[in-house]
């Protein structure tokens, strides 16, 4: 009964008055408050969602600037891009998305990712990139994630990782590098991972996997090698 009353009961935030001077909503879309989901059609060339949007989840996108061209969404905790035609995220997209949590591009065709592709998300806690087709996780790529507990990089083409590249994720709990193409591994590449309770490394072509390699990983709990011909 307080909702839409014209007071702001919700001190603070405005919660209850603030969805009443929500635009309508998107024909392509479901919408419920501050939560949007959209399916775009193929022949969809722009979407316009509020700025003040909390989660956003937009499936079949071919460009991501489709909807995030000249939106901030700094109040944007959930964003799901997932089953698009998303081959590139831009580096600094994230600036202003000093709120997100959770982050998913799952089932696009991103090539790959760089040091700033990420930048701003200091509080991010779900990264999810299965099913891409990212090769190489270069160095830097998580130094903007300092709050990151689970990083999904599987179903990938991924054959190098740089080493050293987890030293500023000491939160990180989760890692899944399965089904990709990765040759070689070393304790260089997991520097850092001092809260590692999960890490998948199978069905990759893992030949080589120095003895120390699980030396710093002091919390695992559990670890998936299998499918791997590796030869310590």
């Amino acid at each position: 009964q307080d909702v839409c009353d014209g007071f702001r009961h919700c001190v603070r935030s405005g919660d209850d008055e603030k969805p009443c001077e929500l635009e309508s909503c998107p024909s392509l879309c479901e919408c419920a408050g501050y939560a949007y989901s959209c399916d775009i059609k193929p022949n969809t060339t722009h979407i316009s969602l509020p700025n003040q949007a909390r989660s956003i989840i937009v499936h079949g996108l071919s460009n991501i600037q489709i909807f995030y061209n000249s939106k901030y969404y700094s109040n944007l905790i959930y964003l799901d891009i997932s089953t698009g035609e998303i081959d590139e995220i831009h580096d600094g997209m994230f600036l202003y998305q000093n709120s997100l949590k959770y982050i998913s591009f799952y089932g696009n065709f991103i090539k790959s990712v760089h040091k700033n592709t990420f930048l701003g998300l200091k509080i991010l806690l779900y990264l999810i990139l299965s099913y891409n087709s990212v090769t190489n996780i270069g160095q830097g790529c998580f130094d903007h994630l300092e709050s990151l507990q689970i990083a999904r990089y599987d179903h990938m083409l991924i054959e190098h990782m740089e080493e050293y590249i987890f030293l500023k994720s000491q939160h990180l709990q989760e890692l899944d590098l399965s089904y990709n193409k990765i040759t070689a591994i070393n304790a260089k590449h997991f520097r850092g991972l001092i809260a590692r309770e999960i890490l998948k490394l199978d069905n990759n072509d893992i030949t080589s996997f120095t003895y120390d390699c699980l030396s710093e990983l002091l919390t695992l709990r559990f670890l998936n090698i299998s499918q791997c011909e590796i030869v310590c």
